[in-house]
């Protein structure tokens, strides 16, 4: 599947709705960067790709329905970032079993993270599916 393939797939399921251009300014932006830059997509830098003023709920509608397992452009992720500013990436069976059971066990410690919500950052990176498409 092609990158023109995923944009078509886009465009099939959403029409002529404002948010497809959204999800066709973060494929261009995917498709014009060295890959080592999209290895942690941020809403800050999905929202600079947009040319968006703010994270609003139209991106993270694109965001969503990139990340969809639909269209599975992007795959999302998520960091800890501890006390002391170190950053521990959580997989997504952790921290969706952390939310089911109120408490998140830190990776190198081994203590429950106190107040574990504010202190995780999704982040998001190109798909295998994108990455076959880009090549």
């Amino acid at each position: 599947m092609s990158a023109e393939q995923i944009r078509r797939e886009v465009h099939n399921r959403w029409g002529n709705e404002p948010i497809v251009s959204l999800c066709d300014a973060i494929l261009n932006y995917m498709e014009s960067v060295p890959r080592a830059q999209l290895e942690m997509l941020t809403f800050a830098s999905l929202q600079a790709a947009t040319s968006k003023e703010v994270v609003d709920a139209d991106l993270l509608l694109a965001i969503t329905i990139l990340s969809s397992s639909s269209v599975a452009a992007l795959d999302a992720h998520a960091m800890l970032v501890d006390e002391d500013s170190t950053e521990h990436e959580i997989p997504l069976s952790d921290l969706s079993a952390a939310r089911a059971g109120g408490q998140l066990i830190h990776p190198e410690t081994g203590y429950p993270v106190e107040d574990f919500e504010t202190k995780i950052f999704p982040f998001f990176v190109p798909s295998a599916k994108f990455d076959a498409a880009a090549q």
